[in-house]
């Protein structure tokens, strides 16, 4: 039952930071998007993408 909540809440970490780059950090790349926060993205979600590609894996 242990490993199971585990699982379960791992896809599900995985699932929200998924969400979280589509929704939050693609949508920065727009150029209507100030170019103070798009030349910032990088700082503002440091390693989201890569982090959610691990946990999407």
């Amino acid at each position: 039952a242990v490993v199971k909540e585990l699982v379960e809440t791992e896809e599900e970490f995985g699932r929200d930071l998924q969400m979280v780059v589509d929704k939050y950090l693609k949508p920065l790349d727009n150029p209507g998007i100030p170019r103070a926060v798009r030349d910032n993205k990088e700082i503002i979600f440091t390693n989201l993408k890569q982090i959610a590609d691990f946990h999407n894996t």
